[in-house]
């Protein structure tokens, strides 16, 4: 039964009524997202450039189809909700289809975004992928240090879905190989710090990931005079690293992936193993067999690894 607009209820909780917002289904060009962001005067909340960043590398390759999301806008002109979306918009030089709901007050903005987020691996389940979690992390972290190219790198930049998908469908034989490998390392260092050294490994130098797991669960302490214990840092051991290294709360990984960096290399070089150390912040980041991300990137798949785009965070 259509409701006449004379019945509907009155505004309740400082709400408007549904008559008083309007909603449009429009191709938002760059033209139009930046008259959009002119009135975007009294936004509380900054800029993120990392998110504007991805959304624009997506909606530049023609990954950004009308998904049903809708650009909220205050009745004063305040973007609520879509700001680094028209941002990405104009920074692609791109358009995209979207709806735009106007009109909104204040009281919409205790129930804005709180819905859980979809992330990578959600998409990748949807997909099938078999251990998604894992893939995913694998995935996004070792786009990142390849983009960075430094073995280092951590979060630094936002790598969105569709990267995930992409990077998992080039690569799913060597990513599926290593999965094996993941419950056993992620005793002592997660699987997006782990990912990009097993990723490299696994096709290098395979058997060095046997042995890895062998150190882990013991079965070659005895031999090597290794124990786990000075292999990788501890609990207490990680929070003391990341207290040294306040700018960068990752330590406590970045720290574990040095030193199965150079556990890697050690068994590559057929080096004994007895004690393996990193002085965080004193000593240079080891390389994995002693080479940069995408130069082995490219010793193993005979292709570069270039991407401007993410290096340069446009669209």
């Amino acid at each position: 039964m259509k409701i006449a607009k004379h019945q509907l209820p009155a505004s309740k909780n400082g709400r408007l009524p549904v008559s008083q917002t309007r909603r449009k289904h429009i191709f938002i060009s760059p033209a139009i997202a930046s008259a959009l962001l002119e009135k975007n005067t009294r936004n509380f909340r900054p800029v993120n450039q990392r998110y504007v960043n991805a959304y624009a590398r997506d909606m530049a390759a023609g990954k950004w189809p009308y998904n049903g999301e809708s650009i909220k806008v205050h009745k004063d002109g305040t973007i609520l909700d879509g700001q680094h979306r028209l941002n990405a918009i104009v920074q692609a030089g791109v358009g995209i289809w979207c709806d735009i709901i106007e009109g909104l007050d204040d009281a919409v903005l205790a129930t804005l975004d709180t819905g859980k987020p979809r992330v990578a691996s959600d998409f990748l389940r949807y997909l099938g992928v078999p251990n998604y979690r894992f893939a995913a992390a694998l995935a996004r972290q070792t786009i990142i240090n390849l983009t960075s190219d430094n073995w280092r790198a951590a979060s630094t930049i936002k790598i969105t879905a569709n990267e995930v998908e992409k990077f998992y469908h080039i690569h799913e034989e060597t990513i599926n190989g290593v999965a094996r490998y993941r419950t056993d390392l992620s005793q002592v260092i997660a699987a997006g710090y782990q990912g990009p050294v097993l990723f490299f490994t696994h096709i290098v130098c395979p058997e060095a990931i046997e042995r890895l797991s062998a150190l882990v669960h013991g079965r070659i302490a005895r031999d090597t005079q290794c124990s786990i214990d000075n292999f990788f840092v501890s609990a207490s051991r990680r929070r003391r690293s990341k207290k040294t290294a306040r700018d960068n709360s990752n330590a406590g990984g970045i720290h574990e992936r040095a030193l199965m960096i150079k556990a890697i290399n050690a068994f590559y070089e057929g080096r004994p193993l007895k004690h393996i150390k990193y002085n965080f912040g004193v000593e240079d980041y080891p390389a994995l067999f002693h080479v940069s991300p995408r130069e082995l990137y490219h010793q193993c798949f005979n292709v570069e690894f270039v991407d401007e785009k993410i290096v340069a965070g446009v669209g």
